[in-house]
């Protein structure tokens, strides 16, 4: 008896064999057919020339995709850990340029005529100097205040310095 189990199970096995193959090669044939029907425009007929590879023709319906059919793939880079692209950096801020400074001015002297009022002598290139107040202007720039060994010139939010004795200014 179980010498006929085998030779039906056989049978059975060879049976399903056939069928499969029969199939495989029905399709083989199906997609011959297809990719071998002459194409009926000339935009056919470029896109259905194949494209050599090495050993494989490829499709040239596989190179129509454009870049910005892959904008998930953009947003979640596959190569860096976070799967997120990276950000430039934030570029630093240039510097603030360095104020400006009254050019060509030099504090000779003060006097103090009375308690309240002072009077700055400042030499420029132009002049061999000028006595002057409490809101003058000079170059461009206004006299602020006339301390006992300084003058504060001011433009705008700018203030600078004049010393009477630069050279022996604390830095």
């Amino acid at each position: 008896m179980s010498v006929h189990h085998s030779s039906k199970a056989s049978r059975i096995i060879t049976g399903i064999l056939l069928l499969a193959t029969t199939a495989m090669v029905s399709l083989n044939l199906q997609l011959f057919r297809n990719e071998s029907k002459p194409p009926k425009t000339k935009q056919d007929t470029a896109a259905a020339t194949p494209i050599l590879s090495g050993d494989i023709a490829l499709s040239p319906y596989e190179f129509t995709a454009k870049l910005a059919d892959f904008e998930g793939t953009l947003a979640r880079p596959l190569f860096t850990p976070s799967r997120r692209p990276t950000l430039a950096p934030e570029p630093e801020p240039s510097p603030a340029p360095p104020p400006p400074t009254p050019k060509n001015l030099r504090l000779i002297g003060i006097i103090e005529r009375s308690p309240a009022t002072r009077h700055a002598l400042i030499r420029t290139d132009d002049a061999p100097g000028a006595w002057f107040k409490n809101g003058d202007k000079i170059s461009g720039w206004e006299v602020e205040r006339i301390d006992s060994d300084a003058v504060v010139l001011r433009t705008g939010p700018h203030a600078h310095q004049l010393k009477l004795f630069p050279q022996h200014a604390k830095n």
